[in-house]
Protein backbone atom coordinates (compact mmCIF):
# COMPACT_ATOMS: atom_id res chain seq x y z
CA UNK A 1 0.00 0.00 0.00
CA UNK A 2 0.87 3.69 -0.56
CA UNK A 3 0.15 7.12 -0.60
CA UNK A 4 0.50 10.00 -2.97
CA UNK A 5 3.65 11.72 -1.09
CA UNK A 6 2.52 15.57 -0.63
CA UNK A 7 -1.00 15.39 -0.53
CA UNK A 8 -3.30 15.26 2.92
CA UNK A 9 -5.20 12.38 3.09
CA UNK A 10 -9.25 13.27 2.68
CA UNK A 11 -10.30 9.80 1.17
CA UNK A 12 -9.78 5.86 0.76
CA UNK A 13 -6.04 5.60 0.11
CA UNK A 14 -4.87 4.49 -3.48
CA UNK A 15 -3.32 1.24 -3.74
CA UNK A 16 -0.63 0.33 -6.05
CA UNK A 17 -0.56 -3.44 -7.53
CA UNK A 18 3.10 -2.74 -8.15
CA UNK A 19 4.91 -1.79 -4.77
CA UNK A 20 4.04 -3.27 -1.60
CA UNK A 21 1.56 -5.97 -2.44
CA UNK A 22 1.92 -10.02 -1.29
CA UNK A 23 1.42 -12.56 -3.48
CA UNK A 24 -1.82 -13.55 -2.42
CA UNK A 25 -3.13 -9.88 -2.36
CA UNK A 26 -1.95 -9.73 -6.85
CA UNK A 27 -3.60 -12.86 -7.13
CA UNK A 28 -6.76 -11.63 -5.95
CA UNK A 29 -6.28 -8.84 -7.69
CA UNK A 30 -6.11 -10.17 -10.57
CA UNK A 31 -9.17 -12.12 -10.12
CA UNK A 32 -11.47 -8.91 -9.42
CA UNK A 33 -9.91 -7.34 -12.44
CA UNK A 34 -10.92 -10.61 -14.58
CA UNK A 35 -14.51 -10.60 -13.12
CA UNK A 36 -14.98 -6.90 -13.74
CA UNK A 37 -13.74 -7.23 -17.32
CA UNK A 38 -16.09 -9.52 -17.80
CA UNK A 39 -19.16 -7.46 -15.71
CA UNK A 40 -17.98 -4.40 -18.17
CA UNK A 41 -17.98 -6.72 -21.47
CA UNK A 42 -21.86 -7.28 -20.41
CA UNK A 43 -22.97 -4.22 -19.65
CA UNK A 44 -21.40 -2.83 -22.94
CA UNK A 45 -23.25 -5.30 -24.40
CA UNK A 46 -26.61 -4.44 -23.35
CA UNK A 47 -26.26 -1.01 -23.77
CA UNK A 48 -25.08 -1.81 -27.41
CA UNK A 49 -29.08 -3.24 -27.82
CA UNK A 50 -31.12 -0.38 -25.82
CA UNK A 51 -31.54 1.79 -28.98
CA UNK A 52 -33.24 -1.13 -30.84
CA UNK A 53 -35.66 -0.87 -27.74
CA UNK A 54 -36.28 2.73 -27.70
CA UNK A 55 -36.50 2.82 -31.39
CA UNK A 56 -39.97 2.07 -32.03
CA UNK A 57 -39.70 1.19 -35.82
CA UNK A 58 -36.80 -1.63 -34.92
CA UNK A 59 -37.65 -4.80 -35.83
CA UNK A 60 -34.17 -6.34 -33.26
CA UNK A 61 -35.64 -8.12 -30.54
CA UNK A 62 -32.76 -10.51 -29.71
CA UNK A 63 -34.48 -11.11 -26.52
CA UNK A 64 -32.45 -14.75 -25.99
CA UNK A 65 -29.21 -12.74 -26.12
CA UNK A 66 -30.59 -10.45 -23.69
CA UNK A 67 -31.53 -13.10 -21.06
CA UNK A 68 -28.35 -14.66 -21.30
CA UNK A 69 -26.33 -11.52 -21.27
CA UNK A 70 -28.95 -10.38 -18.24
CA UNK A 71 -27.98 -13.78 -16.66
CA UNK A 72 -23.93 -13.35 -16.69
CA UNK A 73 -24.04 -9.74 -15.96
CA UNK A 74 -25.86 -10.60 -12.37
CA UNK A 75 -23.65 -13.61 -11.94
CA UNK A 76 -20.45 -10.81 -12.73
CA UNK A 77 -21.63 -8.67 -10.22
CA UNK A 78 -22.14 -10.45 -7.36
CA UNK A 79 -18.95 -11.96 -7.46
CA UNK A 80 -17.17 -8.27 -8.43
CA UNK A 81 -18.89 -7.51 -4.79
CA UNK A 82 -17.54 -10.59 -3.07
CA UNK A 83 -13.91 -10.40 -4.77
CA UNK A 84 -13.48 -6.85 -3.65
CA UNK A 85 -14.81 -7.70 -0.19
CA UNK A 86 -12.39 -10.63 0.30
CA UNK A 87 -9.76 -8.09 -0.75
CA UNK A 88 -10.67 -5.90 2.09
CA UNK A 89 -10.61 -8.06 4.61
CA UNK A 90 -7.05 -9.29 2.83
CA UNK A 91 -5.29 -5.92 3.35
CA UNK A 92 -7.02 -5.18 6.96
CA UNK A 93 -8.64 -1.92 5.54
CA UNK A 94 -12.74 -2.33 5.77
CA UNK A 95 -13.42 0.89 3.85
CA UNK A 96 -10.82 0.72 1.24
CA UNK A 97 -12.16 1.99 -2.19
CA UNK A 98 -10.87 -0.57 -4.88
CA UNK A 99 -10.32 1.81 -8.10
CA UNK A 100 -10.92 0.94 -11.74
CA UNK A 101 -10.12 3.27 -14.80
CA UNK A 102 -10.08 6.50 -11.97
CA UNK A 103 -12.94 5.41 -10.11
CA UNK A 104 -13.78 3.12 -7.16
CA UNK A 105 -15.58 0.30 -8.44
CA UNK A 106 -18.33 -0.22 -5.94
CA UNK A 107 -19.34 3.05 -6.15
CA UNK A 108 -20.08 2.72 -10.27
CA UNK A 109 -21.72 -0.32 -9.90
CA UNK A 110 -24.38 1.70 -8.02
CA UNK A 111 -25.52 3.77 -10.67
CA UNK A 112 -23.95 2.54 -14.18
CA UNK A 113 -27.18 0.03 -14.53
CA UNK A 114 -29.76 2.73 -14.30
CA UNK A 115 -30.35 2.34 -18.23
CA UNK A 116 -32.46 -0.61 -17.44
CA UNK A 117 -35.39 2.00 -16.24
CA UNK A 118 -35.38 3.86 -19.60
CA UNK A 119 -35.81 0.65 -21.69
CA UNK A 120 -38.45 -1.33 -19.93
CA UNK A 121 -39.24 -3.52 -22.87
CA UNK A 122 -36.16 -5.01 -23.00
CA UNK A 123 -36.21 -6.31 -19.79
CA UNK A 124 -40.03 -7.75 -20.24
CA UNK A 125 -39.68 -10.98 -17.99
CA UNK A 126 -38.71 -8.63 -14.88
CA UNK A 127 -41.94 -8.59 -12.76
CA UNK A 128 -39.66 -6.36 -10.37
CA UNK A 129 -38.35 -2.74 -10.04
CA UNK A 130 -35.61 -1.73 -12.29
CA UNK A 131 -34.60 1.49 -10.30
CA UNK A 132 -31.61 1.22 -8.30
CA UNK A 133 -31.15 -2.23 -8.84
CA UNK A 134 -27.58 -3.07 -10.03
CA UNK A 135 -28.13 -6.41 -9.75
CA UNK A 136 -31.12 -6.66 -11.51
CA UNK A 137 -32.82 -9.01 -8.71
CA UNK A 138 -35.90 -9.20 -6.82
CA UNK A 139 -34.68 -6.38 -4.73
CA UNK A 140 -33.69 -3.28 -5.14
CA UNK A 141 -31.20 -1.42 -3.04
CA UNK A 142 -33.65 0.72 -1.74
CA UNK A 143 -35.80 -2.01 -0.75
CA UNK A 144 -37.43 -2.16 3.09
CA UNK A 145 -35.88 -5.70 3.45
CA UNK A 146 -32.55 -4.01 3.46
CA UNK A 147 -33.94 -1.95 7.19
CA UNK A 148 -34.22 -5.82 8.36
CA UNK A 149 -31.36 -7.44 10.44
CA UNK A 150 -29.54 -9.99 8.46
CA UNK A 151 -31.45 -13.18 9.89
CA UNK A 152 -34.76 -11.37 9.57
CA UNK A 153 -33.89 -10.44 5.94
CA UNK A 154 -32.75 -13.48 4.62
CA UNK A 155 -35.52 -15.30 5.86
CA UNK A 156 -37.90 -13.22 4.25
CA UNK A 157 -36.14 -12.83 1.20
CA UNK A 158 -36.15 -16.82 0.82
CA UNK A 159 -39.95 -16.44 0.98
CA UNK A 160 -39.87 -14.76 -2.66
CA UNK A 161 -36.72 -17.16 -3.96
CA UNK A 162 -34.25 -19.32 -3.07
CA UNK A 163 -32.00 -18.15 -6.01
CA UNK A 164 -32.45 -16.10 -9.38
CA UNK A 165 -30.53 -17.27 -12.59
CA UNK A 166 -28.42 -19.89 -10.87
CA UNK A 167 -27.08 -16.69 -7.86
CA UNK A 168 -28.16 -17.99 -4.61
CA UNK A 169 -30.48 -15.29 -2.62
CA UNK A 170 -28.34 -14.93 0.06
CA UNK A 171 -25.21 -13.83 -1.58
CA UNK A 172 -27.43 -11.37 -3.93
CA UNK A 173 -28.79 -9.80 -0.60
CA UNK A 174 -24.94 -9.44 1.11
CA UNK A 175 -23.78 -7.90 -1.87
CA UNK A 176 -26.41 -5.70 -1.76
CA UNK A 177 -25.74 -4.73 1.61
CA UNK A 178 -22.09 -3.84 0.92
CA UNK A 179 -23.15 -1.64 -2.08
CA UNK A 180 -25.30 0.46 0.49
CA UNK A 181 -22.67 0.11 3.07
CA UNK A 182 -20.90 2.64 0.37
CA UNK A 183 -23.30 5.55 1.41
CA UNK A 184 -23.27 6.64 -2.67
CA UNK A 185 -27.32 6.27 -2.59
CA UNK A 186 -29.02 8.75 -0.63
CA UNK A 187 -30.72 8.19 2.48
CA UNK A 188 -35.26 7.88 1.49
CA UNK A 189 -37.81 8.91 3.96
CA UNK A 190 -39.70 5.17 4.13
CA UNK A 191 -43.39 4.38 5.70
CA UNK A 192 -43.19 3.22 8.63
CA UNK A 193 -45.28 -0.34 7.51
CA UNK A 194 -42.81 -2.63 5.45
CA UNK A 195 -44.81 -3.22 2.21
CA UNK A 196 -44.51 -6.88 1.18
CA UNK A 197 -41.56 -8.28 -0.48
CA UNK A 198 -42.81 -7.97 -3.94
CA UNK A 199 -44.01 -4.25 -3.97
CA UNK A 200 -41.66 -2.85 -6.40
CA UNK A 201 -42.51 0.85 -6.16
CA UNK A 202 -39.27 3.10 -6.14
CA UNK A 203 -37.82 6.34 -6.60
CA UNK A 204 -35.66 7.15 -9.23
CA UNK A 205 -31.68 6.78 -9.13
CA UNK A 206 -29.95 10.06 -7.98
CA UNK A 207 -26.53 9.87 -9.43
CA UNK A 208 -23.10 10.16 -7.11
CA UNK A 209 -19.65 11.05 -9.24
CA UNK A 210 -17.22 8.41 -7.83
CA UNK A 211 -14.33 9.57 -6.16
CA UNK A 212 -10.97 10.75 -8.22
CA UNK A 213 -8.50 7.99 -8.40
CA UNK A 214 -5.01 7.90 -10.02
CA UNK A 215 -4.33 4.18 -11.05
CA UNK A 216 -6.13 1.12 -13.02
CA UNK A 217 -5.21 -2.46 -11.51
CA UNK A 218 -3.05 -5.38 -12.47
CA UNK A 219 -2.83 -7.68 -15.59
CA UNK A 220 -6.07 -8.74 -17.30
CA UNK A 221 -6.79 -12.97 -17.81
CA UNK A 222 -6.22 -14.11 -21.51
CA UNK A 223 -9.62 -15.08 -21.62
CA UNK A 224 -13.01 -14.49 -20.31
CA UNK A 225 -15.82 -17.27 -19.87
CA UNK A 226 -18.27 -17.32 -22.87
CA UNK A 227 -21.48 -16.44 -22.55
CA UNK A 228 -23.68 -19.12 -20.99
CA UNK A 229 -27.10 -21.05 -21.95
CA UNK A 230 -29.85 -20.52 -19.25
CA UNK A 231 -33.11 -19.84 -19.56
CA UNK A 232 -35.29 -17.33 -17.03
CA UNK A 233 -38.72 -18.53 -16.89
CA UNK A 234 -39.26 -20.15 -20.05
CA UNK A 235 -37.09 -20.61 -23.04
CA UNK A 236 -37.39 -18.07 -25.94
CA UNK A 237 -38.34 -18.00 -29.51
CA UNK A 238 -34.95 -18.74 -31.77
CA UNK A 239 -34.19 -15.27 -33.14
CA UNK A 240 -35.49 -15.27 -37.25
CA UNK A 241 -31.88 -15.24 -39.03
CA UNK A 242 -32.06 -12.02 -40.95
CA UNK A 243 -32.16 -10.48 -37.55
CA UNK A 244 -29.55 -12.66 -35.98
CA UNK A 245 -27.32 -11.88 -38.72
CA UNK A 246 -27.89 -8.17 -38.33
CA UNK A 247 -27.64 -8.15 -34.98
CA UNK A 248 -24.10 -9.63 -35.66
CA UNK A 249 -23.36 -7.53 -37.80
CA UNK A 250 -23.80 -4.45 -35.42
CA UNK A 251 -21.63 -5.94 -32.58
CA UNK A 252 -18.68 -6.18 -34.93
CA UNK A 253 -18.87 -2.96 -36.08
CA UNK A 254 -18.86 -1.91 -32.49
CA UNK A 255 -16.26 -4.39 -31.62
CA UNK A 256 -13.76 -2.90 -33.95
CA UNK A 257 -14.45 0.57 -33.19
CA UNK A 258 -13.81 -0.21 -29.21
CA UNK A 259 -10.83 -1.92 -30.74
CA UNK A 260 -9.41 1.38 -32.72
CA UNK A 261 -10.37 3.73 -29.25
CA UNK A 262 -8.32 1.87 -26.98
CA UNK A 263 -5.34 0.99 -29.47
CA UNK A 264 -5.13 4.97 -29.84
CA UNK A 265 -5.75 5.26 -26.00
CA UNK A 266 -2.54 2.90 -25.66
CA UNK A 267 -0.49 4.82 -27.97
CA UNK A 268 -1.25 8.11 -26.11
CA UNK A 269 -0.57 6.38 -22.86
CA UNK A 270 3.09 5.28 -24.09
CA UNK A 271 3.48 8.85 -25.25
CA UNK A 272 2.53 9.71 -21.58
CA UNK A 273 5.10 7.22 -19.86
CA UNK A 274 8.31 8.53 -21.90
CA UNK A 275 7.44 12.13 -21.14
CA UNK A 276 7.97 10.91 -17.17
CA UNK A 277 10.78 8.96 -17.86
CA UNK A 278 12.34 12.24 -19.48
CA UNK A 279 11.22 14.22 -16.23
CA UNK A 280 12.57 11.42 -13.81
CA UNK A 281 15.90 11.84 -15.85
CA UNK A 282 16.00 15.28 -15.48
CA UNK A 283 15.05 15.31 -11.80
CA UNK A 284 17.48 15.34 -8.53
CA UNK A 285 15.24 16.68 -5.64
CA UNK A 286 13.96 12.96 -4.00
CA UNK A 287 9.95 14.51 -3.07
CA UNK A 288 9.73 15.17 -6.45
CA UNK A 289 11.56 12.40 -7.94
CA UNK A 290 9.02 10.16 -6.00
CA UNK A 291 5.84 11.49 -7.06
CA UNK A 292 7.55 11.34 -10.71
CA UNK A 293 8.28 7.68 -9.77
CA UNK A 294 4.63 6.92 -8.03
CA UNK A 295 3.13 8.88 -11.10
CA UNK A 296 5.19 6.33 -13.61
CA UNK A 297 4.17 3.08 -12.21
CA UNK A 298 0.14 4.35 -12.01
CA UNK A 299 0.78 4.87 -15.73
CA UNK A 300 2.35 1.47 -16.04
CA UNK A 301 0.00 -0.07 -14.76
CA UNK A 302 -2.68 1.38 -16.76
CA UNK A 303 -1.30 0.19 -20.00
CA UNK A 304 -0.97 -3.56 -18.27
CA UNK A 305 -4.69 -3.12 -18.07
CA UNK A 306 -5.14 -1.59 -21.14
CA UNK A 307 -2.74 -4.22 -23.24
CA UNK A 308 -4.66 -7.14 -21.61
CA UNK A 309 -8.61 -5.65 -22.29
CA UNK A 310 -6.81 -5.04 -26.02
CA UNK A 311 -5.46 -8.24 -26.13
CA UNK A 312 -8.66 -10.14 -25.07
CA UNK A 313 -11.02 -7.91 -27.33
CA UNK A 314 -8.89 -8.95 -30.31
CA UNK A 315 -9.74 -12.20 -29.31
CA UNK A 316 -13.35 -11.99 -28.97
CA UNK A 317 -13.50 -9.95 -32.05
CA UNK A 318 -11.98 -12.97 -34.14
CA UNK A 319 -14.31 -15.67 -32.46
CA UNK A 320 -17.13 -12.91 -33.27
CA UNK A 321 -15.93 -12.92 -37.13
CA UNK A 322 -15.69 -16.87 -37.02
CA UNK A 323 -19.20 -16.94 -36.27
CA UNK A 324 -20.69 -14.24 -38.49
CA UNK A 325 -19.16 -15.89 -41.07
CA UNK A 326 -20.97 -18.64 -40.52
CA UNK A 327 -24.13 -17.70 -40.01
CA UNK A 328 -23.69 -15.58 -43.42
CA UNK A 329 -23.26 -19.03 -44.96
CA UNK A 330 -26.20 -20.67 -42.91
CA UNK A 331 -28.36 -17.71 -44.66
CA UNK A 332 -29.99 -18.81 -47.82
CA UNK A 333 -30.39 -16.48 -50.68
CA UNK A 334 -33.70 -15.56 -52.05
CA UNK A 335 -34.88 -17.79 -54.18
CA UNK A 336 -35.48 -17.01 -57.95
CA UNK A 337 -38.70 -16.43 -59.34
CA UNK A 338 -40.15 -19.51 -61.19
CA UNK A 339 -41.45 -18.78 -64.23
CA UNK A 340 -44.88 -20.26 -65.63
CA UNK A 341 -43.29 -22.67 -68.03
CA UNK A 342 -41.75 -24.54 -64.86
CA UNK A 343 -44.98 -24.74 -62.99
CA UNK A 344 -46.30 -27.90 -64.56
CA UNK A 345 -43.24 -29.37 -63.75
CA UNK A 346 -42.83 -28.70 -60.25
CA UNK A 347 -46.12 -29.15 -59.25
CA UNK A 348 -45.50 -33.11 -60.94
CA UNK A 349 -42.49 -32.93 -58.63
CA UNK A 350 -44.00 -31.93 -55.77
CA UNK A 351 -46.56 -34.93 -56.64
CA UNK A 352 -44.18 -37.73 -56.63
CA UNK A 353 -42.43 -36.50 -53.83
CA UNK A 354 -45.29 -36.67 -52.18
CA UNK A 355 -45.92 -40.56 -53.48
CA UNK A 356 -42.84 -41.48 -52.20
CA UNK A 357 -43.05 -40.44 -48.55
CA UNK A 358 -46.45 -42.02 -48.47
CA UNK A 359 -45.07 -45.18 -49.68
CA UNK A 360 -42.07 -44.90 -47.16
CA UNK A 361 -44.27 -44.24 -44.02
CA UNK A 362 -46.78 -47.18 -44.95
CA UNK A 363 -43.48 -49.96 -45.89
CA UNK A 364 -41.42 -48.64 -43.77
CA UNK A 365 -42.16 -46.76 -40.72
CA UNK A 366 -39.62 -48.21 -38.12
CA UNK A 367 -36.96 -47.45 -40.56
CA UNK A 368 -37.67 -43.26 -40.09
CA UNK A 369 -35.02 -41.87 -38.04
CA UNK A 370 -36.40 -39.55 -35.55
CA UNK A 371 -33.59 -36.95 -36.05
CA UNK A 372 -30.63 -36.47 -38.49
CA UNK A 373 -28.00 -34.20 -38.46
CA UNK A 374 -29.15 -31.81 -40.98
CA UNK A 375 -32.19 -31.23 -39.27
CA UNK A 376 -31.01 -30.85 -35.54
CA UNK A 377 -31.42 -27.56 -33.52
CA UNK A 378 -28.40 -26.32 -31.26
CA UNK A 379 -29.47 -27.96 -28.12
CA UNK A 380 -29.68 -31.37 -29.96
CA UNK A 381 -26.16 -30.95 -31.31
CA UNK A 382 -25.08 -29.59 -28.00
CA UNK A 383 -26.79 -33.06 -26.90
CA UNK A 384 -24.72 -34.64 -29.50
CA UNK A 385 -21.23 -33.55 -28.76
CA UNK A 386 -21.94 -33.78 -24.85
CA UNK A 387 -22.30 -37.71 -25.54
CA UNK A 388 -18.91 -37.71 -26.79
CA UNK A 389 -17.86 -36.80 -23.54
CA UNK A 390 -16.17 -33.61 -24.78
CA UNK A 391 -18.43 -30.85 -22.61
CA UNK A 392 -16.27 -28.02 -23.33
CA UNK A 393 -16.64 -28.44 -26.90
CA UNK A 394 -20.27 -28.67 -26.79
CA UNK A 395 -20.58 -25.67 -24.60
CA UNK A 396 -18.53 -23.32 -27.26
CA UNK A 397 -20.62 -25.07 -30.07
CA UNK A 398 -24.15 -24.11 -28.62
CA UNK A 399 -22.66 -20.30 -27.47
CA UNK A 400 -21.65 -19.76 -31.06
CA UNK A 401 -24.94 -20.62 -32.42
CA UNK A 402 -24.35 -24.01 -34.27
CA UNK A 403 -27.04 -26.37 -35.45
CA UNK A 404 -26.92 -29.44 -37.46
CA UNK A 405 -26.36 -27.86 -41.07
CA UNK A 406 -23.87 -25.38 -39.93
CA UNK A 407 -22.14 -28.90 -38.09
CA UNK A 408 -22.73 -30.52 -41.11
CA UNK A 409 -20.57 -28.42 -43.52
CA UNK A 410 -17.93 -27.27 -40.95
CA UNK A 411 -14.26 -27.92 -41.43
CA UNK A 412 -11.36 -28.40 -38.91
CA UNK A 413 -10.51 -24.89 -39.40
CA UNK A 414 -13.88 -23.88 -38.95
CA UNK A 415 -13.81 -25.99 -35.21
CA UNK A 416 -10.72 -24.11 -34.86
CA UNK A 417 -12.38 -20.87 -35.02
CA UNK A 418 -14.99 -21.54 -32.73
CA UNK A 419 -12.41 -22.36 -30.01
CA UNK A 420 -12.03 -26.29 -30.30
CA UNK A 421 -8.12 -25.94 -29.98
CA UNK A 422 -6.82 -29.55 -29.37
CA UNK A 423 -6.76 -31.27 -32.66
CA UNK A 424 -8.20 -34.62 -30.90
CA UNK A 425 -11.19 -33.36 -30.17
CA UNK A 426 -11.87 -31.97 -33.62
CA UNK A 427 -10.75 -35.29 -34.97
CA UNK A 428 -13.45 -36.82 -32.77
CA UNK A 429 -16.04 -34.35 -33.96
CA UNK A 430 -15.76 -34.60 -37.94
CA UNK A 431 -15.61 -38.21 -37.75
CA UNK A 432 -18.84 -38.77 -35.84
CA UNK A 433 -20.61 -36.17 -37.69
CA UNK A 434 -19.03 -38.10 -41.01
CA UNK A 435 -20.80 -41.10 -39.85
CA UNK A 436 -24.14 -39.63 -39.04
CA UNK A 437 -24.24 -38.42 -42.41
CA UNK A 438 -23.63 -41.75 -43.85
CA UNK A 439 -25.89 -43.27 -41.77
CA UNK A 440 -28.33 -40.83 -42.84
CA UNK A 441 -27.67 -41.79 -46.34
Amino acid sequence: MAHTPGRPQTGPSVIYASQGSTAPQMALERDIVHMIIERETCLEALLQVTPHFRNPHSKVRPWKVIQNLTLQYRRASVEVTEGIAKWRALIGVPRQGFIWKHANYLHKMTTDAAFATSVPEMFRDFSFSLADNPFLAPFSLRHEIFRLDDAAMLAKARLVCSEIGGVDIDRICAASKLLIAEGVLLPLELPATVAPVTTPALPPVRKTSPRPAVIENQELPQELPSIPEFPLNHEPAALAPHDKLLLMKVHLDHAKAKLQSLEADRTDLTARMADVAAKIENTTLPSKLRLLQNSLGALNNSLKALSGEIFQRRNELTRQQAAYRLQASKTKRPRPHISIELDYVVAEDQRARDELVAELQNTAPAQQAPSTLEYMNESQVYEFIKELGLQTCAEKLRNMGIDGPLLAVSTDQDLQELGIEVRLQRVKILREVEKRLKDAR
